[in-house]
């Protein structure tokens, strides 16, 4: 017994587009957003335990602008930003497979079009590339890159004496064009594991080339106009000024042998030295300060930094500082990852690292934006700058929808990773060969996607992609208008029908409930039925009449 039901699905039915269901990026939620005082640009992410991996490039409102998942390129992307590669604007990261705290893969560079443009990657023995710096030299024509490196070394450190499995920390600088290895620095002929916070046997205890202990741990890489190198050693609680000539310290900044005093700040387990000044009196550098690692606390938050090193009395100053007061736990306290970007107008620019938060900040510390993402993921590195995609070799992505074949039309437009478009023009279509109608001029586009509401119904529409001038960029393809059937239209609403399914339970024996569809499965099911019944009669008559025929001649026989 019982009778037909409708249930509205949850959202999960929903697609986050419409026009492409295929993408699921993490929702980017803006938690602060004082738009007097925010930077112009873009977000650029790429959470590392997100549903969908990949780089994601986002607008300062929260919306998509550019999902990068499914490129030709290994699953983790790390370190996504704005470089400048052949004298113009392209994005670099590092694409690879994570192994624990480190990874192998490469450096990738696209164009504006989305494209591979170029690749890097380590030069030497064979050991690949690491994630903790993939970064273009200013005029774009050489690369830093990162590696680990196990390694046997004799030790004598917290009771342990003899040969153990080291990780030693590699930098590079390679050619873009002739992927030459120009520069190499190896910190186990500078740095020595007595310098390090890490404990031997917090972690990896250094009994095989597969479990080495990670001294140094180097996380950032960069290098000056005169050609010297900032690395900074995050085991070692420290960051160096390595020289481009022969690799030597010229300098470092905390860790257990200083070259200048600190007043006022101390910092550990850190992310990202940069320089932002540096001449032989006066160096400012911007570091983010995590605090703690995994298992050690210094500091009860972490925090951006801002330092002065003065060269000639030897003391270093904490010019600024920004913390997390935004987040909903009051102070971020992040294990590990992150970075502070200056924007060039005295704001920074922070990603929290481990912790899913990323903001901007004046220069007296004051948070004017912050967002979160609702999975959690940890993301590497947050960066906030203009960008200009144009991804020619795609077109827009549509999809229409109308209630019944009189009412109005619903249709979903977008086109990943363009930032020219500023409005959609709608062309309806009556027929699929005849020509297209433009119904609907310059339609401000709208977040990802844009939603046009047509008053009539159209079987199929077309979108054309327009600038700010309402030149045409590109068209979609034509698409056919979903109606849905007489059966389930009822359920339905006036913006899509994915959230209506259609339950048929058991019912009673009558024509009505039945309808036509099951009376004609009943017919079909019964003819194929009395088929099979007449062919298994007639081998059953075939069987018997030959074995009667056989009786009968044997009989005849036997007379």
């Amino acid at each position: 017994m019982g009778q037909a039901g409708v249930y509205n699905q949850p959202s999960p039915m929903v697609p986050q587009f419409f026009s492409r269901p295929d993408l699921q990026p993490p929702k980017l939620q803006v938690k602060v957003h004082d738009s007097s005082w925010v930077s112009r640009g873009y977000i650029f992410l790429a959470p590392s335990s997100t549903k969908q991996l990949g780089p994601y490039i986002y607008d300062s409102d929260g919306s998509l602008v550019w999902s990068g998942f499914g490129m030709p390129y290994p699953s983790k992307v790390h370190g996504l930003h704005v470089c400048t590669f052949r004298e113009m604007p392209h994005l670099c990261f590092f694409a690879g497979n994570q192994i624990g705290t480190f990874a192998r893969g490469h450096g990738v560079v696209v164009n504006s079009g989305y494209l591979v443009a170029a690749t890097a990657s380590a030069v030497g023995v064979g050991v690949a590339s690491d994630l903790h710096e993939f970064i273009l030299t200013p005029g774009g024509e050489t690369a830093l890159i990162t590696m680990y490196s196990p390694r046997q070394f004799e030790i004598n450190k917290d009771g342990i004496l003899g040969f153990v499995w080291v990780m030693e920390s590699i930098f590079q600088e390679v050619s873009m064009s002739s992927g030459e290895l120009l520069f190499e620095w190896r910190s186990l002929d500078h740095v020595h594991p007595s310098q390090s916070y890490l404990p031997l046997n917090s972690s990896n205890d250094g009994i095989s080339p597969s479990e080495p202990w990670d001294y140094f741990h180097i996380n950032s890489v960069e290098k000056n106009d005169v050609g010297d190198f900032l690395i900074s050693g995050r085991h070692t609680h420290c960051i160096y000024k390595i020289s481009g000539m022969n690799g030597s310290i010229l300098w470092q900044l905390q860790g257990k042998t200083s070259s200048f005093l600190a007043s006022g700040f101390t910092f550990a387990w850190q992310h990202d030295a940069r320089w932002l000044h540096d001449n032989s009196t006066t160096t400012v550098v911007s570091i983010f300060d995590n605090g703690r690692s995994q298992d050690i606390v210094n500091a009860s938050s972490s925090s951006g930094k801002i330092i002065s090193i003065n060269h000639e009395d030897a003391t270093a100053s904490l010019i600024a500082q920004f913390e997390s007061t935004f987040a909903p736990t009051d102070l971020v306290s992040s294990i590990s990852q992150g970075n502070l970007q200056n924007l060039g107008n005295g704001n920074v620019f922070i990603g929290w690292g481990a912790e899913p938060f990323i903001s901007e900040h004046l220069p007296n510390g004051t948070a004017i934006w912050s967002a979160t993402w609702e999975d959690e993921s940890p993301n590497y590195r947050a960066f906030k700058a203009d960008w200009n995609g144009c991804p020619n070799h795609t077109f827009p992505a549509v999809w229409s929808y109308a209630r019944t074949n009189s009412s109005g039309t619903a249709v979903y437009v977008s086109w990943n990773g363009a930032t020219t478009v500023h409005f959609w023009a709608l062309y309806a279509v009556g027929l699929l060969d005849t020509p297209a109608t433009r119904v609907a001029t310059q339609i401000e586009k709208t977040g990802f996607e844009t939603l046009i509401l047509l008053d009539h119904y159209s079987p199929w529409v077309m979108v054309e992609a327009l600038d700010i001038n309402g030149r045409g960029l590109k068209n979609s393809s034509t698409f056919r208008t979903i109606v849905p059937s007489s059966r389930i239209e009822a359920s339905c609403g006036d913006l899509h029908c994915l959230n209506a399914i259609v339950v048929k339970g058991p019912q009673e024996l009558t024509w009505e409930s039945w309808g036509y569809d099951t009376l004609g499965f009943l017919l079909i099911s019964s003819i194929t039925t009395l088929g099979v019944v007449l062919f298994l009669t007639y081998q059953v008559f075939k069987k018997l009449k030959r074995n009667l025929s056989s009786r009968y001649w044997l009989l005849r026989a036997g007379k």
